[in-house]
């Protein structure tokens, strides 16, 4: 990251200070969830297993969009009437863009929540940064269009759209948490022991 913000301000382009900012915030919190894992796997702890995941899915992926530079998605656009054509797109095409980016984003946040992935995550520590890799993957394109930053634009001038994005995906983590929390058995087979793995659940 510092190599090629460094060649991009030498060759004149613009790379706002707080973007850099945002990419070792991020980097800091990876370290932050490589520090907590031998705590949830030594002990079993079902809230720092979740705390690594909620650090990784909603502070790690949206702090790298906002760290990418402003051009990194237009790059390649091609000539200057190519790139007035992207920045105008069809509704039907934003509408689309909006559809991917909820569904890759509940897929990639809800599938590492499911039992059979916190179990893989808890016999095969390794699959963490896996884990990683796909809800940073998973949830760049939702990120982008709800931060609204870097480009691609068109989904900048459609606020409402973004809005309803942004809300339809928070409520489904929440439902899905809540379905959790409220579960009155353990919901997760690999934190049954304990005295109250219910309780460690809500």
């Amino acid at each position: 990251y510092e190599l090629g913000r460094a060649r991009c301000v030498a060759n004149g382009r613009p790379w706002p200070q707080w973007r850099r900012g945002c990419w070792w915030a991020a980097g800091a919190l990876l370290v932050a969830v490589w520090l907590l894992a031998p705590v949830a796997e030594g002990g079993r702890l079902l809230w720092v297993e979740t705390l690594q995941f909620g650090l990784v899915a909603f502070g790690v992926a949206p702090l790298a969009v906002l760290a990418a530079p402003s051009g990194l998605v237009g790059r390649g656009a091609g000539s200057g009437a190519r790139r007035a054509r992207i920045r105008v797109p069809r509704a039907w095409r934003v509408r689309g863009l909006l559809v991917v980016a909820l569904a890759s984003f509940l897929a990639a946040t809800i599938a590492w929540r499911l039992p059979m992935a916190v179990d893989a995550v808890v016999r095969h520590p390794g699959l963490v940064a896996l884990e990683a890799a796909t809800l940073i993957a998973g949830t760049w394109l939702f990120w982008v269009a709800v931060a609204a930053s870097p480009p691609p634009r068109p989904l900048f001038d459609h606020r409402l759209s973004r809005m309803v994005l942004a809300g339809a995906a928070a409520w489904s983590v929440w439902i899905f948490a809540y379905a959790v929390g409220f579960s009155g058995h353990p919901f997760y087979p690999s934190y049954r022991t304990g005295t109250n793995p219910v309780t460690a659940q809500e």
